[in-house]
Formats: C-alpha cells, sequence, structure tokens
C-alpha cells in the first residue's frame, strides 16, 4: 500500500494529558504550515469554553483555531469495559481458551457470563472456530477439532451469532489456564473508507461550530477547526485517512462559522522524539479535499 505524504514534526516534550497533547501537536503542524506563532487561548485569557489556539501570522493576519478528537462512542465504551474485565477474562467450565470477536454495537457488559456457556457448549461439539457469513447468501464457518468427525452445525453456533460474536476461536494458553479475549471487529480499512473521513469531520464540524461562532473566535480574521482522527477511537476513518486518496472523499458540508479544517492523524517512535503526521485539507466554499503541497510545508524540524 502506498502512503500518503507525511509531516515530520518534533514529537518531544508532549504532555500526559491527552486533550493537551493534541493540542500541542496541532498547533507544532499548523505553525510548520501557516508560519507564524501559536499559543492556546486559554492560557492567555484564563478562560474555558472558548476556542483552543490563537495563530498569528507574519502578515498580521489572526487565526482561531478549535482542536477536536474524533471519538467512536462505541469503541470507547467497549475499551472502558475491557479495562475493568480484564483484556484475558478467566473462565472456568472451558476446555480451551478462547478469542471471541465482537461486532462493532455489541456491548461487552453483561455479555461474559452468557457467552461462556455457549463456548462450552461448541467445546461439547468438538468445535473450536466459527465466523459469521460474509454475505447473506454464505454459510456459517464451523472449525472442527482435529479428528472430530464433524457433522451437523450445533444451535448454539447460531445463538452466539445473536449474541453479537463475529468469530471465535479456541487455542490453548501456554500457563494452562482458560480465559475469553474479546475483542471489537473493525473493518480494518476494507473497501473504500474515503467517506468515512468525510462523516467523522462533519459530525465534529457540527459539535463545534458554536465554539467558533462565539465573539471571541469571530474577532479574528479566520477560524479553523483541527481534527484528529485517533486510530484507538476512530479506526476505520483513521484507516482511509492514511490509504485513501482525499480527492475521492466527499465534499464537507461546512457548518456555521469554520473556514477551514484540518483532518489528520499522527504517529511516533517512542524515544524518537520525532513524529509523523498524515494531513488532509479543505476550505470554503470549495469543501474539497487535498494533500497540503510541499511548498506549503517549510522545511523540516
Amino acid at each position: 500500500m502506498e502512503y500518503p505524504p507525511s509531516i515530520r514534526i518534533d514529537s518531544s516534550g508532549l504532555p500526559e494529558s491527552r486533550s493537551r497533547r493534541s493540542e500541542m501537536i496541532a498547533a507544532r503542524v499548523l505553525a510548520r504550515i501557516l508560519g507564524g506563532t501559536c499559543s492556546r487561548r486559554d492560557e492567555l485569557v484564563g478562560e474555558n469554553g472558548l476556542h483552543d489556539l490563537d495563530v498569528l501570522l507574519a502578515d498580521g493576519t489572526t487565526i482561531a483555531v478549535e482542536v477536536t478528537t474524533c471519538i467512536d462512542e462505541e469503541a470507547a465504551e467497549f475499551e472502558a469495559a475491557r479495562d475493568r474485565h480484564g483484556v484475558h477474562v478467566d473462565v472456568e467450565g472451558l476446555v480451551q481458551s478462547w478469542a471471541v470477536r465482537l461486532t462493532e454495537s455489541t456491548r461487552l457488559d453483561g455479555l461474559i457470563e452468557v457467552i461462556a456457556p455457549h463456548l462450552a457448549e461448541l467445546e461439547r461439539h468438538g468445535v473450536d472456530g466459527l465466523g459469521r457469513p460474509a454475505r447473506s447468501d454464505s454459510s456459517l464457518y464451523i472449525r472442527h477439532r482435529a479428528g472430530d468427525p464433524g457433522g451437523a452445525v450445533p444451535p448454539v453456533a447460531y445463538e452466539l451469532l445473536d449474541l453479537g460474536v463475529d468469530t471465535a476461536w479456541a487455542f490453548a494458553r501456554t500457563d494452562g489456564r482458560q480465559s475469553v479475549e474479546f475483542i471489537r471487529r473493525s473493518g480494518g480499512g476494507s473497501g473504500n473508507t474515503e467517506h468515512l473521513v468525510t462523516e467523522e469531520v462533519t459530525r465534529a464540524a457540527v459539535r463545534k461550530s458554536p465554539v467558533l461562532s462565539r465573539p471571541a473566535a469571530q474577532r479574528a480574521d479566520r477560524r479553523h477547526l483541527f481534527v484528529w482522527l485517533d486510530p484507538d477511537w476512530c479506526r476505520e476513518a483513521e484507516f482511509g485517512l492514511w490509504s485513501g486518496n482525499p480527492a475521492f472523499a466527499p465534499p464537507l458540508d461546512f457548518a456555521p462559522g469554520i473556514d477551514e479544517i484540518w483532518v489528520g492523524s499522527w504517529s511516533a517512535t517512542p524515544g524518537e522524539g520525532i513524529g509523523y503526521v498524515v494531513l488532509w485539507h479543505a476550505n470554503h466554499p470549495s469543501a474539497a479535499w487535498r494533500h497540503p503541497t510541499p511548498p506549503e510545508l517549510g522545511p523540516n524540524p
């Protein structure tokens, strides 16, 4: 896969807070692209609820910037539940351990106690793997243990699908314990994901439009929204940002108060102090996505 051009930035000295870190990286990216200086507004005026950054360009132009991160609420809820229960949940009554992948909308809380007896029933039928049909005309995939004669699909397999299981595979842990590991299904970039970038950013623009419509932002010459797509919370759209072509993405419907929108994702190698950001940009009224061009970027830090 050919990756899009990325912007190299200094990733040293970033704060622990996720929101503060996203603001600081956005400030470094904008300083790299636009030039000028970036300041956090709440540090200047000590007020909350206003836009995050003020950018002052060399020609005196002022830009009010609001920074936000798109969050897939279902993914966030799933990860919070996994934090509560643990990645590997010890379960009694199983012969093997299982890796269970759930569909995107399936909630983990309350499911663990229900699924375990179903997995034990699969084991009694000699099944150590199942998969949801990829198409409506496809059959349920069932894998029987080596040496097992197989046979009809046990009804419990369909009951697991009804509970929101996408795939389930048995495996042996090296410590001999039996547990269930729950994973949330993600498209992982299958198909055309550019439209997901526009969808996520449109929702963010509607959510943040009131901030950039306030008098403090309106006094600036321009108003920019900077949207991060976090791979932990917005995986498919973030994949579309890295792998897709901005020309294939639907144009934005700009929310009131916003003149330009940046959407990006970043990664960094621990200990190196250098991060890489992939970035799309759109401005009003054209609303078409594009990559920032090399002359806009200036020298690497």
